[in-house]
């Protein structure tokens, strides 16, 4: 009897047990929470659970306490400061603050994370360890973030005094990194802009701030044209400090019959501007769309075609002008020309050729180009020697003379 007594006694214990700890609220979302940290100022304040369950705390970020006890959630952020080597004791009260409910006494705080409260009767005598003095506790421990572009993104542990020069260091700069405009977050939401390439603006940083590194912006190059006196005219391409001078350079420089004491820059809507580049400072900057202009002398080359043409004489030569535009020219070959032996004598002084002009009417050679001062002679039939039947008669005469 005594026996079944007891087993009941225990299963109803344990049923009352259970149903006590199944009462024991959560925490859902969209409560309200109180965070107590008396080792870190900037943990300690209210804040608001999310849709999500979480709620941003300073140095941690996104901590999920959704579905937690107050304890639990207590001992959870506990052991995530000191893990985190945040916090070297973190002694965190968390309270859900449901309507109609009073909050904690602030002075009714838990035991700090690992370590377990001892029975008066077991505390330590004064003689074996004394208490540490204010100035010897422990200080909070926080992170300084930094990101952008630098070589090592990260974080570091927060020193005293530590200066913006320090991070600088430890984030590694590269060719790309603006230090002219670095930037600097704080938690409480200020944020600042820094020129750290200058020494007297090395300001000391507070935990939890964050450094945000910006990179130099790409220069974008500007289109601008060149035209008349120069080796390649056309559009050119160049990325920042944009001038005449180096606009012609990127153009191949001045051409032979180039004018540099006329060089114009067009812009829409501006009159134009000239320049002289045989001064030795001459120069202008230019924008995108500017038109640069350089004037050519106008000298005329020719060569001279006599013979079987219809109008025999001198005629303009321009680049690349070929023996066929030539005889155009000058109103086409006679009937009677002999076109197969057209004898072509350069002005270079070399050796004259014959061109057979037939051929390249009927495609089977390439025509050839002229050069400026070029002797073209087309002959006629008109002067071709004695025919055969003359030359037999001749000699019979002769042999009847010497032989009588």
């Amino acid at each position: 009897m005594f026996a079944k007594l007891t087993v009941t006694l225990l299963l109803v214990a344990a049923c009352v047990s259970g149903w006590a700890q199944e009462t024991v609220r959560k925490i859902q979302a969209l409560d309200k929470v109180k965070v107590t940290c008396p080792e870190e100022g900037l943990l300690t304040k209210t804040y608001q659970v999310s849709k999500d369950g979480i709620i941003l705390m300073d140095f941690l970020g996104a901590v999920e306490i959704a579905g937690l006890s107050d304890k639990e959630a207590s001992d959870m952020i506990s052991k995530k400061l000191v893990d985190d080597r945040i916090l070297r004791k973190a002694t965190v009260t968390v309270q859900a603050l449901v309507e109609g409910q009073t909050p904690a006494p602030a002075d009714d705080k838990p035991a700090p994370t690992g370590e377990q409260p001892k029975p008066a009767g077991d505390q330590p005598k004064p003689t074996q360890e004394q208490p540490k003095p204010a100035q010897d506790q422990p200080k909070a421990v926080g992170l300084v973030k930094f990101s952008g572009a630098v070589t090592k993104p990260g974080e570091v542990t927060y020193q005293d005094g530590m200066k913006l020069s320090d991070v600088v260091k430890a984030a590694g700069t590269l060719e790309t990194t603006d230090l002219s405009g670095v930037t600097v977050k704080s938690p409480d939401g200020t944020v600042k802009t820094v020129d750290a390439s200058k020494v007297e603006n090395d300001i000391t940083l507070k935990p939890g701030d964050e450094v945000v590194f910006a990179a130099k912006p790409v220069p974008v190059p500007t289109e601008v044209f060149v035209f008349g006196g120069v080796s390649k005219p056309g559009s050119v391409k160049l990325a920042g400090g944009l001038t005449v001078k180096n606009a012609i350079a990127a153009a191949g420089g001045f051409s032979d019959n180039a004018v540099k004491k006329k060089v114009r820059v067009e812009r829409d809507g501006q009159p134009a501007q000239m320049l002289d580049f045989t001064v030795a400072d001459a120069d202008a900057p230019l924008k995108a769309n500017d038109r640069v202009v350089v004037d050519v002398t106008e000298s005329r080359s020719y060569v001279e075609i006599q013979g079987a043409v219809r109008n025999p004489g001198f005629f303009v030569v321009t680049p690349g002008m070929k023996l066929g535009a030539a005889i155009n020219a000058a109103g086409g070959y006679m009937p009677k020309a002999k076109v197969d032996k057209i004898k072509v004598t350069p002005a270079s002084g070399a050796k004259p050729y014959t061109v057979n002009f037939k051929e390249i009417e009927q495609g089977y050679s390439g025509d050839i180009v002229l050069a400026p001062g070029d002797k073209i002679s087309v002959p006629s039939s008109n002067s071709k020697g004695p025919s055969t039947t003359q030359i037999v008669i001749g000699v019979a005469i002769l042999w009847i003379l010497f032989h009588r």
